[in-house]
This record gives structure tokens, sequence and C-alpha cells, in this order.
């Protein structure tokens, strides 16, 4: 089933063959997890190969190069990878003459399947998350993927955003809002808002060496021509600033229509004072007044009784007269 190896201790590949070589036993095993078994109308269309092949170096990439149980397996692209594979497998001799060209037709079929993804915005519309693949060659974008089987397009793009930064966008996505998509280069891509995305979240990938690095960007800094940078980005940014001013447009629009509830509550504690300090005023005053008229009528029942006594006296002398 493999070569085997050739005089100078590597197996017998040809010369345009240039890379570092899978140690033949994790070959074997690739081989057999993903290709070896494949039912025989698979094997038969070399795309589906291919896609196996692809899957078959996720897995090396994955749990062969990660960390240093494996020091001999040297991370390699996945057309070095798969050239190898062409070469040492016997049921694919009759294509290896055409290796290259099966290989480019694999990359341009990819290239043609549709990408769904999330715009993540913060709480202030002015800063989007992007995600960087391992690659060297990666540029900057947003997280999306390819659909899977029986997926609706959103579902895919919640999936795949999960599956690049760890975080959950189902409640952040925009509804109300049709998603934007354009064909990049010849890929087209579906991409759905989500906004309200909170900066203190943890983004960390839950797949391991798929995403390099996970950052926020202003807007503002992101260009809006052409970038190798930024290549899968700039065809959106002009609709995901526009976005982002309707939104802000909208939020002043409701703050002048309806008051923050603070400011409510604010006015109606300061009018609640000013009525404590007025009935408190008005107390004081009734008080006064209740001292005033009570200090009044008793003066003058003591005058009327002091009279009385009088008169009493008066009338005791005049009887003894």
């Amino acid at each position: 089933m493999i070569t085997k190896y050739g005089k100078n201790g590597r197996r017998d590949l040809p010369k345009e063959y240039f890379g570092s070589v899978v140690p033949e036993p994790i070959l074997n095993d690739l081989l057999f997890r993903f290709l070896i078994n494949m039912r025989q109308s698979d094997k038969n269309d070399i795309l589906n190969v291919c896609a196996e092949i692809e899957q078959a170096h996720w897995f090396y990439i994955d749990f062969y190069c990660y960390g240093n149980s494996y020091p001999d397996c040297i991370r390699i692209e996945f057309r070095e990878f798969a050239r190898q594979v062409f070469y040492e497998w016997h049921f694919l001799r009759k294509w290896r003459k055409k290796t290259e060209g099966v290989i480019d037709q694999f990359l341009s079929y990819k290239g043609s399947v549709p990408t769904y993804g999330v715009i993540m915005l913060d709480s202030t519309l002015t800063e989007v998350l992007l995600v960087q693949g391992y690659s060297s060659s990666c540029s900057w974008g947003f997280p999306k993927g390819k659909l899977n089987a029986n997926e609706l397009p959103i579902e895919c793009a919640i999936r795949e955003t999960f599956e690049e930064t760890g975080y959950d966008a189902t409640k952040n996505i925009v509804k109300t809002k049709r998603p934007l998509q354009q064909i990049v280069g010849k890929t087209f891509i579906r991409l759905y808002f989500a906004k309200d995305v909170s900066k203190e979240f943890k983004f960390c990938t839950p797949v391991r060496n798929e995403i390099k690095k996970i950052s926020w960007f202003k807007l503002d800094n992101v260009p809006t021509e052409k970038s190798n940078k930024f290549y899968t980005v700039v065809p959106f940014i002009k609709d995901i600033k526009a976005f982002s001013r309707r939104e802000l447009r909208k939020q002043e629009k409701s703050k002048l229509l309806d008051p923050p509830k603070y400011s409510i509550l604010k006015r109606g504690e300061a009018l609640e004072k000013q009525v404590e300090s007025s009935i408190s005023d008005l107390s004081n005053e009734i008080m006064q007044a209740d001292e005033s008229t009570e200090e009044f009528f008793g003066t003058s029942l003591l005058g009327i009784t002091s009279r009385g006594s009088v008169k009493e006296e008066s009338d005791d002398c005049f009887d003894d007269g």
C-alpha cells in the first residue's frame, strides 16, 4: 500500500515534490482512518477523495503536530500533504501524473462553495471582531464557514462563529436586518449582523489549530480599499459602517423620544424633595398659626375670667351695702 523508503531513508518521491515527509506509521494511520474504508462510489469521485484527504490533513495537524508528542511530525500545508498521499496510496496511482491539476481543481471547487458567517459588533457599534487562521498567508476575516448537511445558512453562520471564537451569537443576531452578501474571488459569502457583543467575553476557539488570533478592530481603522491583510473584509466594510451609522442615529432618536429612565427618576426625586419641603414649610406655618390662635384665645379667656371675678366681687360688695 505504501511506497518503500528510498536509499536516503526517505520515500521515493518525484523531483517535483518539496516539503517534509509525514512519518510512514502516521501516514498509514491516516489512510486507514479516512481513505481506505471509503465507499467505492465515493472513491470514484476524485473531489470526494480530496475532501477526505483534507480531513486527514486537519487530523494530522490537530493531533500529531500539536505539542511535542510527535517531534518528527512537522506542520505542512494541504498541497504538500495531498501531494504525498497521491504518491503514496496505490489507489490513486492513476492520478499521480495529474496530481497538481487535481489539487488545483479541488481548491477551486472549495473556493466556489458558499460560506456563511457573522459580523460581530460591540455595543458602541464602532468595533468589529475579526479572526485570523493559522496559515502564514491568512488575512483577517469574519468568522464563517461552509454548510453542513441539512443545515440552514443562519445556523451555519452561528455554528461557525462559535467554533472559531467560542461565542454563541444567537441572541445577538439582528433579525430585522437583511444579511450582507458578496462574491469575493469566486466564493459566495453571506454575513449576518450581530450587535451588542460583549468585549469582556474571553474569546477562544474550541477547535485546535484553526484560529491563531481573535481581535477587535475599530471600523475606522479597517481599510475600504484593496488590502491583502483584510482581503475578505474590505468588500463589506462600507456597508458595515453605513449600518453602524443608521443604528446610532436610531439610538439618538430613541433618546429624544423616550428619555432615559434615570433622568425621569432624578426629576421625580427632585420633585419629591420639593413637595416634602413645601409640606414641611406648610406644617411649620400651621403650627405657628395654632400657637398664635391658642395664645389669643387663652388670653381672651383669662380676660373674661378676670372680669367675671371682678363682677362677682362688685356684686358682693353691692349686696353688702
